[in-house]
C-alpha cells in the first residue's frame, strides 16, 4: 500500500506540462566566439560584508565602459574588471538605473574591445539565447543556451511574474526595483556569477542582461532585464566621482565569490559544480517550506538555536539549475547513477538524477516515476526489516511552483526495539526535486542502535540525552540538506 501511495504522489510530481520542445534558432558558434571576448569578470572588495564578490561586465557603450548588474558591487570600495586575456582594469561606478539593477562602470583604460550591439526587439518565444558570463565565479568565461518560453507576450514578461510571492511583497513594499520591470521568461535558468551577464540574440545582438541574484533558499534568482533600457539615455543617474555605489538592499543576495578553481563531481546524468560554502543562517531565509524546514529543526537538533552557525557546501548542475548542500567536510564522491557522500560514520547521503530531454513528454513522465520509485525502492534493500512512513515528515501532496517545479519531501523510520536495552533509530529523509526533463532525489540515511534509555530521554526533550547520540549534529546537517534542496524560479 505505501508503495502505491509514493506511486501516486510520483505521478502528482510528474504530471506536468512540458516546455515547448520546438527549436527555433539560435547564436551562430561565431557569435559565441566574440561574445566570450566581450565580457569581463568583475570583481568587488571592500564591501559592507567584509568578502569579495564577483559577476560579469559585458562592453557597453565603448571601449572604456562596461555593464554590470548593480548589485553586485553595491556599497564595495574597490572594482576591477578582468577580461580574457588582458589586464585588469579598475573602474568606478559612473551611472545606474536601481529599479533595474543596472550599472555602468568607467573603466581607468580601454578595454581594447568593441562595444555589443543592443536591440530593443525581442526574439520570438522559442527562440534560444546565449547567457555568456562567468558562471559560479569561475576565472573564465562560457556560454549556456535558454530558451524563450511561450510566457513571454510581444512585449515579453515583467519582473512580477517569476518571482516567489513573499518576496514579492517585500519588493513592493520596500523597492528597490519596480515589479513592472520587463524581463525575458527563460526555460532554463542563470546562476550565481551571470549577474551582469549579456544574453545574445540568434543575430548577435545583447536582448537582455543578467540581474537580481536574491537568495532564494539554496539558490539564488537571477532574471533576464531586457536591453532595451540601456538604450534609454534620460534614465541613467550619474553617480558623483569617488562616491561608492549605493549600498545594497536588505534583501538577502546569493553573492558569489571568486574561485579559481571550482570542483566539479559527476553525478549521474548532472554535473555538479560546487558554487559556495554558505551557512544554515544563509539558507534558510527564504526556502521554499520554511515550516517544513523548523519542524525537521527541533526535531533533530537538541539547541535549534546553534544550527545556524551549520556551514554547507552548496553543488549546483547548471543545466536543471538543481541545488544540492551537502554538510561542509563530507565530500562528495561519484557513483553508478548518481554521487553520495559520507557524513559520518552511520551517516551518508545519496543523490540520484535524470536529464531526458529528447524523449516524449508521456514516456519521460514514465521513466521519471520509475527511477523514483526504484530509488526509494533501493532503502527497502538496505532496511530489509521496514521502515515506515513517518507522516510527520512527509507531504500530503507534492509542493509547486507555476514555473513547473515540483517537489516531494518524505520521512521514513521509527524507532525500533533489537534487544532489551537497545533500540534502532534508523531513519531516511528523502526529497524529490523536478522540472520539465530534470529529476533529482536526495536522501539522508541514518543507521545507528542506540541505548534505550538515551533514545526515550531525547524523544522527550533532555538536550544531553540528544547530544549523546549525536554528538556532532551530524544527522541534523544531513536532514536540513535534503530539505534545503530545490531549484531557482525562472
Amino acid at each position: 500500500m505505501r508503495r502505491g501511495l509514493a506511486a501516486l504522489a510520483l505521478v502528482a510530481l510528474t504530471g506536468l506540462p512540458a516546455a515547448a520542445q520546438t527549436l527555433a534558432q539560435r547564436p551562430s558558434p561565431k557569435i559565441v566566439q566574440d561574445a566570450l571576448t566581450q565580457v569581463g569578470q568583475v570583481i568587488a572588495s571592500d564591501c559592507p560584508d567584509s568578502s569579495s564578490r564577483t559577476g560579469t561586465a559585458f562592453v557597453w557603450p565603448d571601449a572604456e565602459s562596461a555593464v554590470t548588474a548593480r548589485h553586485v558591487v553595491a556599497g564595495c570600495g574597490s572594482i576591477r574588471v578582468q577580461f580574457p586575456n588582458g589586464p585588469v582594469l579598475a573602474a568606478r561606478a559612473d551611472r545606474k538605473l536601481a529599479e533595474r539593477d543596472l550599472l555602468i562602470l568607467r573603466l581607468t583604460d580601454s578595454s581594447g574591445r568593441d562595444p555589443v550591439r543592443l536591440s530593443a526587439a525581442l526574439p520570438v518565444p522559442h527562440t534560444q539565447v546565449a547567457v555568456v558570463g562567468y558562471a559560479l565565479g569561475a576565472p573564465t568565461p562560457d556560454d549556456k543556451l535558454l530558451t524563450l518560453s511561450a510566457a513571454n507576450d510581444a512585449d515579453g514578461a515583467q519582473l512580477r511574474d517569476m518571482l516567489p510571492s513573499g518576496i514579492r511583497q517585500e519588493i513592493e513594499r520596500s523597492g528597490p526595483w519596480s515589479l513592472d520591470t520587463a524581463i525575458l521568461r527563460l526555460d532554463g535558468n542563470m546562476v550565481s556569477g551571470h549577474s551582469g551577464a549579456p544574453l545574445f540574440a540568434p543575430d548577435g545582438s545583447v536582448a537582455a542582461i543578467g540581474a537580481g541574484g536574491l537568495q532564494d533558499g539554496a539558490s539564488g534568482i537571477v532574471w533576464a532585464v531586457q536591453a532595451r533600457y540601456l538604450l534609454d539615455n534620460a534614465a541613467w543617474q550619474t553617480i558623483p566621482d569617488r562616491q561608492l555605489p549605493d549600498p545594497a538592499s536588505a534583501y538577502s543576495f546569493s553573492y558569489q565569490a571568486p574561485q579559481q578553481d571550482v570542483p566539479t563531481v559527476a553525478c549521474g546524468d548532472f554535473s555538479l559544480k560546487r558554487q559556495s560554502i554558505a551557512s544554515l543562517a544563509e539558507l534558510r531565509q527564504s526556502t521554499d517550506d520554511p515550516a517544513g524546514l523548523e519542524k525537521i529543526l527541533f526535531a533533530v537538533m537538541p539547541d535549534p538555536a546553534m544550527a545556524d552557525a551549520f556551514r554547507f557546501d552548496v553543488w549546483v548542475d547548471l543545466q536543471s539549475g538543481a541545488t544540492i548542500p551537502v554538510p561542509s567536510g563530507a565530500e562528495l564522491m561519484p557513483g553508478p547513477v548518481g554521487c553520495w557522500a559520507v557524513v559520518s560514520p552511520s551517516i551518508s547521503m545519496n543523490i540520484v538524477t535524470r536529464h531526458l530531454p529528447s524523449l516524449p513528454e508521456n514516456q519521460r513522465q514514465w521513466e521519471i516515476q520509475s527511477f523514483s520509485q526504484n530509488f526509494e525502492a533501493s532503502f527497502a534493500v538496505q532496511f530489509p526489516q521496514g521502515l515506515p512512513v513517518d507522516p510527520m515528515f512527509t507531504y500530503m501532496a507534492p509542493i509547486g511552483r507555476p514555473d513547473g517545479f515540483m517537489v516531494n519531501r518524505k520521512g521514513f523510520g521509527t524507532p525500533q526495539w533489537v534487544g532489551p536495552d537497545v533500540v534502532a533509530m534508523n531513519y531516511v529523509f528523502l526529497s524529490h526535486v523536478l522540472r520539465g526533463p530534470d529529476y533529482a532525489g536526495v536522501s539522508a540515511v541514518r543507521t545507528t542502535v542506540v541505548a534505550a534509555e538515551a533514545a526515550q530521554n531525547c524523544q522527550f526533550g533532555v538536550v544531553e540525552a540528544c547530544r549523546s547520540l549525536d554528538p556532532n549534529s551530524d544527522w541534523a546537517r544531513a536532514a536540513l540538506a535534503v530539505h534545503l534542496t530545490t531549484m531557482p524560479p525562472i
